[in-house]
């Protein structure tokens, strides 16, 4: 029996927190072994201001070696924290990535951004210890775009550090076509180690959908976290003006928001009472993760961060292969200024 091979897995997101982007990783932990390959996890049991789900914890495999180094505390770490919020973890798990590959000698290497710091750590792991390395990405790095002289000399640190990290990973992997194609089309001399992994599903954990009852509300779901270039706003006018146009038939569609609200400038409360819209959409908060699945088998249509259907002109230019698909209802809505069918 061949015995299995074991990759080290860098990453700022896994379970027990609950942000997007431990979920893929979650489903590395779970698909790699199939495939002969044991997963060791170097990541933070918490990150600040992120949400955490202790049931999604429990979907770790028990195989799964989990090193946890932990995010650093406010006190002699608060400059540091304020200078460099990703960076300053990096270092304590770059010497605990060090000390997991002297005693379970891992055959490859897998940093798994963003934060897109971690890739820097993949970089110097690569340098020290020679190993093959991915460096996944599930989100495009740069995301500045111009400004003021900072962000300028900001754009330049990550252009910098983008170029060295696609010139010195083994594998490059992005998480949708569109962003492969781009990372293509900007690093032509890489195409050959440039590949697209999108997210997928373990359609057993999805149940069939209960049957329709007949002059039910209409279910729209949104199951994310809301933060800077997601705004809900636009999508609510949309659904307050159909409400005013059709007026008690509007009463049937219901839009609901599961997950943290991360906009200083929205409270979500007050703008529902303001547009008249309470009854008609709701801000659930964090939900756990079995019954975020079972709310998206009951919904008539995801609204969530794989639709697009919230991200501002902006972020749908950075984040390419997102579009809103449109809403079950069949109706059509203006929002914006661009008609959603």
């Amino acid at each position: 029996m061949r015995m299995a091979k074991r990759v080290l897995v860098l990453t700022y997101h896994f379970p027990p927190s609950a942000a997007t982007g431990s979920y893929r990783l979650l489903g590395l932990a779970r698909d790699l072994p199939k495939l002969g390959w044991d997963v060791i996890v170097v990541a933070p049991p918490r990150m600040p201001y992120e949400p955490e789900d202790a049931g999604l914890g429990k979907e770790v495999p028990a195989e799964t070696i989990v090193i946890s180094v932990p995010y650093p505390k406010l006190g002699q770490f608060w400059l540091a924290r304020r200078l460099a919020p990703d960076g300053v973890w990096l270092p304590a798990a770059l010497r605990a990535c060090g000390q997991a590959i002297a005693r379970y000698r891992p055959a490859a290497l897998l940093t798994s951004s963003p934060p897109h710091t971690v890739q820097i750590g993949g970089f110097a792991l690569k340098r020290m210890h020679g190993l093959p390395w991915i460096a996944d990405f599930r989100d495009p790095w740069l995301m500045h775009d111009g400004g003021p002289l900072s962000r300028k000399l900001m754009t330049r640190w990550h252009r910098f550090w983008e170029k060295r990290v696609i010139g010195a990973a083994d594998r490059v992997i992005a998480n949708a076509p569109n962003a492969g194609y781009t990372l293509r089309r900007v690093f032509p001399q890489h195409t050959s180690k440039i590949a697209t992994v999108t997210n997928g599903f373990d359609p057993e954990r999805f149940e069939l959908p209960p049957a329709r009852v007949a002059g039910s509300a209409i279910r729209l779901l949104h199951s994310g976290e809301l933060y800077w270039g997601r705004d809900p706003r636009p999508l609510l006018t949309a659904i307050g003006e159909l409400q005013r146009q059709c007026g008690h038939d509007a009463g049937r569609l219901e839009m609901h928001f599961q997950g943290q609200v991360h906009l200083s400038d929205f409270d979500p409360d007050a703008y529902l009472r303001r547009e008249g819209l309470e009854g008609v959409a709701f801000f659930e908060g964090q939900v756990p993760y079995r019954q975020a699945l079972a709310e998206m088998v009951k919904a008539d249509k995801d609204a969530g961060h794989g639709s697009g259907a919230l991200d501002m002109p902006r972020r749908q230019r950075r984040r390419p292969g997102r579009r809103h698909k449109g809403l079950s209802a069949a109706v059509e809505l203006h929002v914006g200024g661009t008609q959603e069918t």
